[in-house]
């Protein structure tokens, strides 16, 4: 993915360069300029962009978890945050000095994780290595981390009231890239006398499970919303920093239904896990040669 980046951003600088030149041709030193930074005549109906994004995204996941039982790690699915980066293109064709039609084509990692302190498993009680039942409770820590990538396809139309200001609204569309990863983490303090038990059977305070949810492979849809600053560097070239919210509207996978152990002597409830949303807030900075 590297190597894609670094061949826009090449191609771009050439073509970028290959425009300098022929307007040097076409408007000789000396010709007035129009009063919008050097980007051409006011009364050029149309103009292109073109130029490498990258940025940040911080993550905000959320569902309704219901069912299960009192204090249960489930509780960990409902909510998590995190931070993944992304990169890209912007493309765009100018309708004037106001008004464009572009679009964001990125490749947008998604990561979220959830905690929980104060969660609640059975003690078993063990003879010989055998769970001969259960002593009471133990608390423990329950980290939750699920990681996905899209291809993002965000059409965009831009309004500039001045020139420098950039607003964007538009859709997205973000198709999977990979499956839906999942890593769970549970931890017990070393000064608890209960333990985890692992597939051999063997006493252990970190317990791990690694997986993945193919079913959330998918489409999804939303909207962004965006404010960007454009500053010259050159009269053909500048440098974008960005704010935008990505609102998406489609869950991140179908509604999960299934049963709660981790209290047995209590009874196993069963639960649901439903409206999987995953929304970002993003940061970058893009590169525009205008052509």
């Amino acid at each position: 993915m590297k190597q894609c980046c670094y061949i826009i951003l090449a191609l771009a600088i050439c073509i970028a360069s290959a425009s300098a030149q022929d307007e040097d041709v076409l408007r000789p030193r000396g010709r007035s300029s129009s009063s919008d930074g050097g980007d051409g005549d006011s009364r050029q109906s149309t103009r292109f962009i073109i130029g490498p994004e990258i940025g940040l995204n911080l993550n905000m996941f959320s569902s309704t978890v219901t069912g299960g039982a009192q204090q249960s790690e489930i509780a960990v699915l409902k909510s998590g945050t995190g931070i993944s980066a992304f990169f890209g293109a912007y493309l765009e064709v100018g309708i004037n000095r106001h008004l464009g039609i572009g679009a964001r084509l990125l490749y947008d990692m998604k990561a979220t994780t959830g905690s929980m302190d104060s969660a609640v498993r059975d003690c078993e009680f063990l003879a010989s290595g055998v769970t001969q039942g259960f002593v009471g409770t133990f608390p423990f820590r329950m980290e939750y981390t699920q990681k996905i990538s899209y291809i993002t396809i965000n059409p965009l139309l831009r309004w500039s009231p001045v020139e420098e200001l950039i607003i964007q609204v538009g859709p997205v569309i973000q198709l999977a890239a990979s499956d839906l990863a999942i890593n769970i983490t549970r931890s017990v303090d070393e000064s608890e006398a209960c333990r985890f038990l692992d597939s051999a059977g063997n006493q252990t305070t970190l317990s791990t499970f690694s997986g993945v949810d193919s079913a959330a492979t998918g489409t999804r849809f939303g909207v962004d919303i965006g404010v960007g600053y454009r500053l010259a560097l050159a009269p053909s070239i500048a440098l974008v920093p960005r704010i935008g919210y990505q609102l998406m509207f489609s869950p991140i996978g179908p509604d999960v239904a299934d049963i709660d152990q981790s209290q047995p002597s209590s009874g196993t409830p069963a639960f649901t896990q439903t409206d999987r949303k995953l929304s970002s807030l993003q940061a970058s900075i893009a590169l525009w040669f205008t052509l």
